[in-house]
């Protein structure tokens, strides 16, 4: 009440400087700024006109957080059963822990893509969070499944190729923004099937499903991992072609 009165009274000292046809839209102005920017900061929806804000505390954003925090706790309760194993009392719960951690945050890799989809919550920092949560998700598993004693393990082969492939792509992301400026990440159908295949082996091993079929999945796996890294190098090396045509 205080704030229209003052808004009232600010307006009215002006009136006669501001012509008949504008002085209601001066107060509607003054009105409004307070409970527009109070919109911007609980929703996080940028006002009409204006750019997104780059960091964004959205609820896509929490949940890939959350995802984060959980890739550790998989983790220590995935390494402490392999350490059970070597100590002849295998802890089951201890792995039944790492199976339930490890779902949980598979699936809440789909939700927080989902809820920025549908409700327009891309922002900058879920570009930088979601594959940093997806990669350290996929390479704690692989690691402990491949250095620790579980009943099943991957041959070491299996790490080399998926984490290699992204060493590899990372450098030339870093090599072709430093020679290039601008380098477009175009997801691949055949990374996203790498990507599917890979969390797939990783539960088949935590849960111990046939293991007559194990090696013939992780072989596929590294077939489509090795196949989408060609993919993407060879994309890199397009543009720097295009970048080097258009600097002639």
């Amino acid at each position: 009440m205080y704030i229209y009165r003052f808004a009232r009274m600010s307006v009215s000292r002006q009136r006669n400087k501001i012509p008949s046809a504008g002085w209601h839209a001066a107060l509607d102005t003054k009105l409004n700024f307070g409970s527009s920017a109070r919109m911007l900061v609980q929703r996080c929806e940028p006002l009409k006109g204006r750019p997104r804000l780059s960091v964004c505390m959205t609820l896509a954003n929490k949940i890939t957080i959350a995802r984060l925090c959980l890739v550790p706790l998989f983790g220590f309760y995935a390494w402490q059963y392999g350490a059970s194993v070597v100590n002849g009392r295998p802890d089951e719960w201890m792995r039944l822990i790492a199976i339930l951690l490890f779902i949980l945050a598979a699936a809440m890799d789909g939700l927080d893509g989902f809820i920025a989809r549908r409700f327009d919550q891309r922002s900058r920092l879920g570009a930088i969070l979601d594959p940093v949560a997806d990669k350290g998700l996929v390479f704690t598993a692989i690691l402990v499944l491949a250095l620790t004693n579980w009943a099943d393990s991957f041959p070491i082969w299996f790490p080399i190729a998926v984490i290699g492939r992204d060493v590899i792509l990372a450098i030339g992301f870093l090599f072709l923004s430093k020679s290039i400026g601008r380098v477009v990440i175009r997801p691949s159908k055949i990374g996203k099937a790498a990507t599917l295949l890979q969390i797939t082996s990783i539960l088949w091993l935590l849960l111990g499903i046939a293991r007559v079929g194990q090696i013939y999945l992780i072989a596929l796996a590294t077939l489509f991992t090795v196949a989408s890294g060609l993919g993407y190098v060879a994309d890199g090396l397009r543009q720097a072609r295009e970048a080097s045509h258009a600097n002639r």
